[in-house]
């Protein structure tokens, strides 16, 4: 069980990969080995989770939800299969984190009146300028 956030818990014994031929690192290689991974994680074996995680992880992860229930990642970062299973499962944990982090709701903040002030001395500044280069006809 890997733990995800304080009572959010995945079993990564039910998770499933698959192994694809990669465009990746290899030469050669590439063309004759499945190192590239494909990791699949159904929503359900997500254990702990509220209605309200579910929904950010819905929303969260929108680009990599399947059938609306199965969060898919690939990797293709690294030459051996292993080490690519690795880094898909890191990939999900790092992305089911970001999903349950609560946004700081943004505070809406007034123009300060000293600022509000400035521009206005500035403007009178500016006009009196342009009055000053006017040609006085007589």
């Amino acid at each position: 069980m890997i733990q995800i956030k304080n009572d959010v818990y995945l079993d990564e014994n039910k998770l499933s990969f698959q192994a694809v031929r990669s465009s990746g690192p290899g030469g050669q290689h590439v063309n004759k080995v499945s190192s590239k991974v494909i990791l699949s994680c159904p929503l359900a074996i997500i254990r702990g989770l509220s209605e309200r995680q579910l929904e950010m992880i819905i929303t969260g992860l929108s680009n990599h939800l399947v059938n609306g229930n199965v969060i898919k990642i690939e990797s293709q970062k690294h030459r051996s299969q292993f080490a690519n299973k690795q880094d898909a499962v890191e990939k999900l944990i790092l992305h089911l984190q970001r999903a349950l982090k609560e946004k700081k709701p943004r505070k809406k903040t007034k123009t300060p009146k000293s600022v509000k002030e400035k521009r206005l001395q500035q403007k009178k500044k500016r006009a009196q300028l342009k009055q000053t280069r006017k040609t006085i006809d007589d």
